[in-house]
Order: structure tokens, then C-alpha cells, then sequence
């Protein structure tokens, strides 16, 4: 049989949870988010998420032409995408912007860097990150305090009073968490994401281990660390930036997350443990570093927590590791003992070759004739014959 068509050997597993229902079940949970958004922002926002969408699912199409890749597009990951990126956007960027967000997640992070290479970034916190860094008008609008989100509406104020409960006082944690307050179109509703999250958790696409652990970092970090303790500091930071929407809809994304149990748990202590950290020093953009520092680090904690087989001791594991480590060394040893042999081989044929006796000539006596027959001997005789004698009388 061809290898080419050899079967795979099993176990086989059957299942009707596709990769096109999963994200079908992802584009669902964000609509309460997308609502939300197109509630308080009007049209606008959906003019930035359909470009999004529709850009994002262009560019897969043309992504597996170019790369002569099955054409993706019909698995909705693409549509998925376009919805986090358009979502993760504030109405005030300009038209250009989520077409341009698109083609850097589809065609260079997941289309050429994904393909290439064995990193993966998630999309939404590449995008955040350089909007902050090239782009921060379109984010937080320092010219209108009116359009600072409430953790820079924080920074400002603790900067100008020097007392955090003066400017905890200053925002409004009601509107925080209902979502009626500056931001992303649908990163701002506590509320709707968190509808989106139980949807998601109810029907198995995701479960608690990322999110839960994350978020449990984070208020375990705050409570050492944070500047103040109180329930209200607490709750402006669960509900401000972006950080429950990350924790559902970012950290769990199956491409750049670890697929081990283990593996998922560290995943969310990382991101957990430096976001919380980024906030206490008033890092903006605390959610979107951690996430990428996490996902450069999942391979190794995918590798690192990797279950051993099934039906093997911890000590033939040992064992085995253990003669792979000696290996280089027997090979070395080898070598050598060959090396010596060779040696002493050579010594001893060199020592016989000098201590053999040469072998003199016979001088015959005068008058004598020495006739030495070789060759084939004659047919009454099976032997060489040496004949000494007096030659006969003339």
C-alpha cells in the first residue's frame, strides 16, 4: 500500500463539533457586546465591524490562493477575527483603520507568520498595541477629557491630587459596569460580555481553567501589591480597560493558547500575573502586553506541561533519559578501545617482523654440483626435490 494513503493508526474520535460550528458559537457570544456597542454608538459602529468582517474574510481568501492553501474562508475563523478587531476599536478611528488591522492579523500574523514560523500572536492584542504606541489619539483623545476611558480618567486624576480615593471618586463604577463610559465599541459593557462568556460556557467551546485562573491572579496580585485595597479600587479594575473581554474572548483563543490542561492553567497565571503587575505601575494597555508575552511563551509551557504516555513509569522515563545522556559517552569509550587495539596490533606485528632469523645459505663443498629443481613436480614424484651429488664420471 502507498504510505501516502496508509491510514493513520487509532483511536479514531468522531465528533459534530467542527471548527465551523465553534466559531459560529463565538460569533454568537459577541452579538450582546456588538449590540451593546451599536446601542450607544449608532451606525458608526457597525461601519467599522463590517469592514472589519468583510476585509478580514477577503484577505483569508486571498492569503490560501497565494500560499496554495485549501480556501479557509467557509471555517468562519476569519469572520471571528474581524469581529474581535472591529469590537476592540473605538468609533473615532478612521475608515481605513480596520481594513488595515485586518490585513495585519490575516495576511502577515496568521498568514505568514502562523505559517512560517511556530509563533502566534493574537490578533486584537498586536493591534491594541500599536495603536497605542503610534496611534494613542485614537484611543484615549487627550484633547477631550470627555473621551478618556475610566482607567486614564484614574491616572489623570491620582497625577493631579495625589490622594486615589479623591480620584476613585471621580468615576462612576454603575456606568463602568453597564458600559456607558469612553472606550472600544465592544470591549466597554461588563454586563453583555459577561452574557457572551456564559454562552460560551454552557455550550463547551470554552471552559473556566484561562479565564478563571487569570482573573484570580490578577485580584490575588492586587490585594499584595496595589496601592489600595478597597472593594471599589478593586471593581474599577475588573471593569475598566479591556480586561474581561480579554480574559473570555482573547486568552481563549485555541491558536494561541496551549491545548495541555496544565498548560492552560500557566497560561492564565502569566497573563493574570503580569497584567496585574502593569496596572500597578498604570500601564495603559496592560491586557494586550500580557497576552503577547503569553503567547510567545506558549510553546515552551505547552512542551514543559506535556502529559507523558499512557502506561509508562515515571522511572523507565528516568531510565531512558538517563541512557540517552551516557550514549555520547559509550560512543566515546568505543572509539577509544578500537584506537587501542589498533595499537597494539601494530606493536606486535612490528615486533615480530624484527625478531625473526634470517636464514643463511648453504655454501656446498668443493667439487660438488647443488641443483635445486622447483616447479611442478614430476608425475611419480607429488613433491619438491632438492638433488646433491657427485656428478658422474665423464
Amino acid at each position: 500500500m502507498n504510505e501516502q494513503t496508509m491510514p493513520l493508526p487509532g483511536p479514531y474520535a468522531r465528533s459534530r463539533v467542527t471548527t465551523q460550528v465553534i466559531m459560529l458559537a463565538v460569533a454568537l457570544a459577541l452579538m450582546p457586546a456588538f449590540g451593546y456597542g451599536l446601542y450607544r454608538h449608532g451606525l458608526q459602529a457597525a461601519v467599522i465591524t463590517g469592514i472589519a468582517v468583510g476585509s478580514s474574510m477577503v484577505f483569508d481568501v486571498l492569503t490560501d490562493l497565494s500560499l496554495r492553501k485549501r480556501i479557509s474562508v467557509l471555517d468562519f475563523s476569519s469572520l471571528v477575527t474581524g469581529l474581535l478587531l472591529g469590537l476592540s476599536l473605538p468609533v473615532t478611528v478612521p475608515l481605513w483603520m480596520p481594513a488595515a488591522a485586518a490585513f495585519l492579523a490575516i495576511v502577515l500574523l496568521k498568514g505568514l507568520l502562523g505559517t512560517f514560523t511556530n509563533i502566534r500572536l493574537n490578533p486584537v492584542a498586536v493591534i491594541r498595541l500599536i495603536l497605542w504606541l503610534g496611534f494613542p489619539l485614537f484611543l484615549y483623545a487627550p484633547e477631550d477629557p470627555s473621551a478618556l476611558p475610566p482607567l486614564s480618567v484614574l491616572k489623570a486624576a491620582w497625577a493631579e491630587t495625589g490622594d486615589l480615593t479623591q480620584a476613585l471618586a471621580e468615576l462612576d463604577i454603575p456606568q463602568m459596569i453597564f458600559g456607558s463610559v469612553p472606550g472600544a465599541i465592544g470591549t466597554t459593557s461588563m454586563i453583555a460580555i459577561v452574557i457572551g462568556a456564559a454562552f460560551l460556557l454552557l455550550t463547551g467551546v470554552i471552559d473556566l481553567r484561562i479565564p478563571a485562573t487569570m482573573l484570580c491572579t490578577f485580584v490575588f496580585v492586587l490585594l499584595l501589591f496595589a496601592p489600595d485595597r478597597a472593594p471599589t479600587y478593586l471593581t474599577v479594575q475588573l471593569a475598566g480597560g479591556i480586561l474581561m473581554f480579554a480574559a473570555f474572548f482573547l486568552a481563549t483563543d485555541p491558536w494561541t493558547a496551549p491545548l495541555t490542561s496544565g498548560g492552560k492553567y500557566l497560561y492564565g497565571l502569566l497573563i493574570g500575573l503580569v497584567c496585574a503587575v502593569l496596572r500597578i505601575f498604570q500601564i495603559e494597555e496592560s491586557e494586550a502586553i500580557a497576552l503577547l508575552c503569553a503567547n510567545l511563551l506558549s510553546p515552551l509551557i505547552e512542551r514543559v506541561t506535556m502529559p507523558r504516555p499512557f502506561g509508562i513509569r515515571s522511572e523507565v522515563l528516568r531510565h531512558r533519559k538517563a541512557k540517552k545522556e551516557d550514549e555520547p559517552e559509550e560512543e566515546e569509550e568505543d572509539e577509544a578501545d578500537e584506537d587501542e587495539d589498533d595499537a597494539v596490533v601494530v606493536e606486535i606485528e612490528e615486533t615480530a617482523e624484527k625478531t625473526e632469523a634470517p636464514v643463511a645459505p648453504e655454501t656446498p663443498a668443493e667439487g660438488t654440483t647443488t641443483a635445486t629443481v622447483t616447479g611442478t613436480p614430476p608425475a611419480e614424484s607429488t613433491a619438491a626435490a632438492t638433488v646433491t651429488g657427485t656428478p658422474p664420471p665423464q
